[in-house]
């Protein structure tokens, strides 16, 4: 074990490493964290989620951050190292768990 981790107050579903050397992960306690993995640093948390957040990745370049919450919505957020606020915001079904969400 290099480094334990107690960012989060509740479970984490998935956690994704980027190009650009930082973690991002999501959890049960409705947040959504980016993580300097080397130092264990919190770089920025979003807090804003309704419901948890089972899903999150990274786009290839590691500028683009897309997250999947429990309430069916996906939001593809930039700037994530600042904390920008979602670029697209889309709903696929009324409070209905989005599980997964992938950039291809």
């Amino acid at each position: 074990v290099i480094n334990v981790l107690k960012i989060h107050s509740g479970v984490v579903w998935c956690c994704r490493f980027s190009v650009l050397s930082v973690l991002a992960t999501c959890s049960n306690d409705c947040t959504v964290k980016i993580i300097n993995p080397r130092i264990g640093e919190v770089i920025h948390c979003f807090a804003n989620f309704k419901a948890r957040v089972e899903s999150l990745d990274f786009s290839k370049e590691g500028t683009m951050l897309c997250t999947a919450a429990q309430d069916g919505q996906i939001r593809v957020w930039t700037n994530i190292s600042k904390g920008s606020c979602p670029v697209n915001f889309l709903v696929l079904s009324d409070k209905q768990t989005v599980r997964l969400c992938r950039f291809v």
